[in-house]
This record gives C-alpha cells, structure tokens and sequence, in this order.
C-alpha cells in the first residue's frame, strides 16, 4: 500500500531565521523516512544544531544495516546528539542543541523514536491513535501529578526541555531517546494520517483540530492549511509540518467524531491513558515503558494524599473538640473548688457568721439607742425596776444559748454554766448573739426588756 507524503514549513510572523529543519526520504518501496528537528541557541546556533541532526539522522538511517529499524533510529538519534556537539563547538556556537522526532513507514508498519518536544501523531478519522509525549520539565511535572494539564499549556516552562540532541554536553545532560516499535496485531490502516511537526504547529492549533483542518484537502494543500493556520494565529515561532497518508493522496474528510480512543498527550488529565481499541505500541527505550505505571503512581499519589489530608482534617477537629470539652470539665471544677474554699480573713474585718460564735459582753456590746435582742432565760436582778414588770412575750423564740459554741475571751460563759447573780450596779448582762450581729426586736438600749407602753 503506498504512502502519499507532503511538507510545508514556514518563518512564522516573529522570527528573523527558519531554526526548524525537516527530511523526507524514500529508502525503497514503501519504506520511508521522515525527520522533523526544531533548533536552539540562537540564530546561528539553532539553524546550525537542527541542520546537522536531520542530515546525520537520514545518512544514519539510510546505510544502517540492522534489520530492526527501531534500534537504527535510535542509533542515529544518538549519533545525532555527537555530531551536534561537534559542530556547535566547531562553529563557535556552545550550547547550541536541537530537537528531532523520527518516523521510519514500511507498509502497514511503523517505527517512530524522538529526543525533545517535536512531535508524532497519529490520526484516524477524527481520533488520535497515538502521540509522542514531550520531553519537558512541565511535561514531567504533569506526568508526577505536580501540575495540571490545564495549567502546563501556559506554563512558562512550557518549553524547556528535558532531554535534547547537542546542548552543553555536560554529563548530567539526558540525549536518550523514546522508542516505540509497531504492533504487529494493529496496524496502519487505508486513510490513516501521519504528522510530524515543531512546536511552532501545536502552539497554536490544538490537536482535534489537525484531521478537521486537513479533511478533504490533498496532502500539500492540508500542509499548508496548517502552516496558514498557525501564521493566522500569530505564528509566534517556525512552524514545519510533514504530512503522510496511507493509500490515499487526498486526506479523509472527517465530519463526525471518531470512535476510536482519545489520543495520548499531556493536554489530557494526568494518570493512566483509557483503553485503546489498539493496543499501545512497545517502548523500546527504558525510560518510555515506566511512562504510565508513573501516572498511575501519580495518581495513587493524589488520591493518598487527599486521604491523609482529610484524616489531619478529621484529626485536629476532634483535638479541638476534645480540648473544648476538656476545657469546660476543668472550668466548672475550678468554679465549683472556689466556692467550697475557705474565706480568707484580712486582719481587723469579720467573717459571715462570726458573730454567732462570739459571746460575751466584748463582742455583741449594744450601742446607745439600739435595740437589743432579748436575753432567752436571764430574770431580772432583785430591787431592779424591771423585776416588779412582767416581760412581755417577744414575737421571736429566744436563741437557746446551749447551741451556739462560745468564743475564748475573758467575758465567755460556758453554755453549760448557771448565770451569775446580777449585779444592781452593773445593768442588764448582755445578751447572746442571734447570729445576725444586729440588736432583736422589742429590746431597749439598756439591755432589758421594753415595758408595755412604752416610747
């Protein structure tokens, strides 16, 4: 089945030089080859870095002698990255690098390999079979779920790479590139569309637009749609497009969505890609088969990380409410001690109550004026006026002076002792206190009960 195959590549509307290099190349009957490098580090640099990978990549390709195409790309990919080295150091040009993205078409197969952010797709009706995944920092940053693919597309690092052929050369510096091989159980078939492309494309058109924009459309004039396109759009940087179609010369026109599996990209959420009607092609390198048991990882990394949150979440709320809890227990405690806790006496006041333990005429001494409380059991003295008055019944029972404990002082009676003989000369004895500190009701200053009648 043949392949029908176009190129297009423009300046941009902002660039003083085309940086961008491409190669198509019969190596025999349906088997082709088709290169795509972008280059960096000037002008100069950028022009010459792309200029030598391509030319080294096909001259590569064409005279490597091992049966398994995959493995001469990737060879010629590496070979690449020295011959950059060579002539940026040659030129006067250091750092000077590039991308490259490869494809070798062999009948109904296809190998592809790449080191950078050129890209591979690989269209059917609407849907994207496949896509090569960018070698960028942002890229890797999506892949570890570090960052979204929402914001990676307007990330400034969009565009800093993580793996190039030439650049600084240091040892830490990653050439290595992807490898995929074709599987054998799904292969190209009639009408599929190949593109390769540089940033300068996929910038400014999104990937479902590529089969729309190419439908109907002879693969020159769908190269050039697309190159259009992108200029329309600012053309803010070389844009190169290689456009191949199996058994076809004319694009398949797509008017309605495609049944096949969504594409593999990094614009997409990141974790594992969802089932393919095709099976994903085997990565001959060793960094590309780990690509999606990392998103998975990433994935299981996000939802174990929302999992702790929400268990720190729920943790410090119960602290919070434990400590409330604790809080208030310790309060009422606190509240409940100081009012059970003993007065505290300043030197010259009285507590509530001391009058009731105080006897004796020292501590209730009824003021002139004042009424004093009754004395309970005490007659009055032979020959004293008040002997000859009855006493008047009082509205309150008098306090029995056997319940009230006495206080040490000179003037104490015990409760248990007689009262003394009155002296006529002394007045009335004093009476016990009520426990108020306060003169009774209906007793005269004198200490002895008020006559009947009296002012």
């Amino acid at each position: 089945m043949p392949l029908y195959v176009s190129a297009a590549t423009d300046l941009g509307h902002q660039r003083s030089a085309n940086e961008d290099a491409h190669q198509v190349l019969s190596l025999g009957d349906d088997d082709w080859l088709l290169v795509v490098c972008d280059g960096m580090g000037g002008h100069e640099g950028g022009r010459l870095a792309s200029s030598t990978a391509v030319a080294h990549i096909a001259d590569a390709v064409r005279v490597d002698s091992n049966p398994d195409p995959g493995q001469a790309i990737g060879a010629a990919l590496a070979g690449a990255h020295e011959a950059v080295l060579a002539a940026a150091h040659a030129g006067g040009v250091p750092g000077a690098g590039s991308t490259g993205v490869v494809a070798r078409v062999r009948g109904r197969q296809m190998w592809y390999g790449w080191v950078g952010d050129s890209r591979l797709y690989h269209f059917r009706g609407a849907g994207c079979v496949e896509r090569s995944e960018d070698h960028t920092r942002v890229a890797d940053m999506v892949k570890h779920g570090i960052l979204s693919a929402a914001d990676a597309k307007n990330h400034p690092d969009a565009h800093i790479l993580s793996r190039a052929l030439g650049g600084s050369g240091a040892p830490g510096d990653n050439h290595f590139p992807t490898l995929v091989a074709p599987d054998a159980e799904h292969p190209l078939e009639d009408g599929d569309l190949l593109v390769l492309c540089s940033d300068g494309l996929y910038d400014l058109v999104d990937d479902e637009e590529i089969p729309r924009v190419c439908g109907g459309l002879d693969l020159p004039a769908a190269a050039r749609a697309l190159v259009d396109l992108a200029n329309a759009r600012g053309g803010y940087d070389n844009i190169t497009v290689v456009l191949a179609c199996l058994g076809s010369p004319t694009v398949p026109l797509v008017t309605a969505p495609s049944d096949h599996a969504p594409r593999r990209t990094w614009d997409d959420a990141p974790g594992p890609a969802a089932p393919m009607p095709a099976a994903p092609r085997e990565t001959i390198a060793a960094a590309s088969p780990s690509s999606g048991a990392a998103n998975g990882a990433g994935r299981h990394g996000r939802e174990s990380l929302a999992v702790s949150l929400r268990m720190f979440v729920l943790g410090l709320a119960a602290a919070l409410i434990f400590g409330i809890v604790i809080g208030a227990v310790l309060g009422g405690f606190g509240l409940f001690a100081a009012g059970q806790a003993p007065a505290i006496l300043v030197p010259g006041s009285k507590a509530p109550g001391a009058a009731a333990t105080e006897t004796g005429a020292a501590s209730e001494a009824v003021a002139p004026g004042s009424a004093a409380q009754p004395a309970a059991t005490e007659p009055a003295a032979a020959g004293s006026p008040e002997a000859a008055t009855p006493e008047p019944a009082t509205s309150e029972p008098a306090t029995s002076a056997a319940l009230e404990p006495s206080a040490p002082g000179p003037a104490a009676t015990p409760a248990h002792a007689d009262p003394a003989p009155a002296d006529p000369s002394a007045g009335d004895p004093a009476p016990r206190g009520t426990g108020a500190g306060a003169p009774g009701r209906g007793q005269r200053p004198g200490g002895g009960p008020r006559a009947p009648g009296a002012k």
